[in-house]
Parts: structure tokens; sequence; C-alpha cells
């Protein structure tokens, strides 16, 4: 997925997350991906903690359109109208905000509007938010349901962006030790869970 696309529209937002659909059913970075909700006061910045695909109308549930297919893609072919009566949302956590070119990693003072435009993260802007230490305290620590096999993704993702990883896990890890004092169990199970591809 191209960075910076615009992939969805915010459709309900409160003041710590906010629920979006895509403009292509499916069209969703996978979880633990930072998006940017696009505001024409502020950017702010958000990782998605949850995908949900179902129909359009809430009282109708879809049936099976088998058998007879070999391939999930024949199936789709051969029932066009699936992608106009199904639709994909995905639920962003806030994690940071900026505003006049500075980046602050906090909940936004304001959430974004109602049909806010949700964008993947260029790099750039990607590597800011991770060069700030206090972004690894901040999603460990905040109220916002990021359970740890969310907060493994972010930080996988982000590592596996990086063409040499060594350092970055040195600084991570060195970040959850000052971020959760004395919990080393949990420390170590986030260590050993990241996803980390070989360049």
């Amino acid at each position: 997925m191209k960075d910076n696309k615009i992939i969805g529209e915010i459709i309900e937002v409160s003041s710590r997350s906010a629920i979006a659909q895509s403009y292509e059913l499916y069209d969703c970075p996978p979880i633990g991906s930072v998006v940017k909700c696009g505001d024409d006061a502020e950017d702010i910045y958000g990782v998605i903690t949850n995908i949900e695909t179902r129909s359009i109308d809430p009282g109708r549930r879809p049936n099976p359109k088998g058998p007879g297919f070999a391939e999930v893609n024949e199936l789709y072919k051969s029932n066009p109208e699936i992608t106009h009566l199904m639709k994909t949302e995905f639920n962003i956590v806030f994690l940071g905000y900026k505003n006049e070119n500075v980046t602050t990693i906090s909940i936004p003072p304001t959430p974004p509007r109602i049909f806010s435009f949700v964008s993947t993260l260029p790099e750039d802007e990607m590597i800011n938010i991770f060069s700030d230490e206090g972004l690894v305290k901040f999603i460990v620590n905040s109220n916002m349901e990021l359970k740890d096999d969310v907060i493994i993704m972010i930080i996988s993702k982000y590592l596996n962006s990086k063409k040499t990883k060594t350092e970055e896990i040195g600084s991570f890890t060195s970040q959850l030790v000052g971020a959760l004092p004395d919990q080393i169990t949990r420390i170590t199970n986030i260590i050993q869970n990241l996803n980390l591809q070989e360049k």
C-alpha cells in the first residue's frame, strides 16, 4: 500500500479514538499500522487496533455463495455485487498530533471531524513519530485498550521499515524498561514476540 494514500474517512469519533470506513472493501492497512487523520487544522496520528468487514445493512448477515467454486477469487468474480453490499471499517486509537510542524505524543486537544480523510503514513512522518522516546511510554501506559499484541505489531512494523534493526531494538528495549519498571516478564514477552523480517 502506497505511503500517503487516502484510504477512507472517519465515520465515528471520540476524544481518544475513531472508527473509519475504507473506500474499497478490504483496503485497510494491517493492525498495528500508524495512519494519519487529515484535518484542515492539524494532522492526527493513530494506530489501527481492529478491522471489521460486514454488511452495509446492520440487520442482514451475508449468506454463503457456494458450493461450486474452487477459489475465493472466483466466487467474488461471479458475485460482483459483494463489494457494494459489504463494507470494511477499522478502529483507530490516537497516538499524537502535529500542529505547525510540531509533533506531540498525546491525545489531540480536539478530535478530527467526521469525514476527515484517513491516509497511510509517509516514511518520514513515521520516523519522526517513533523518534519521540515518549511514544513507547504513552502506548504501554495509557488507558487506551492497547493490548501487548497490538504494541508488538506497532513496534515490529516500524523496525521492519528500517535497514538496520540492532540499534533500534536496543533503543526500544531501553524505552520499555523505563516505561515498565518491575515488569520484566512483560518486557521479555514483547521483545521475544517481535515479528522481524530479514532484509
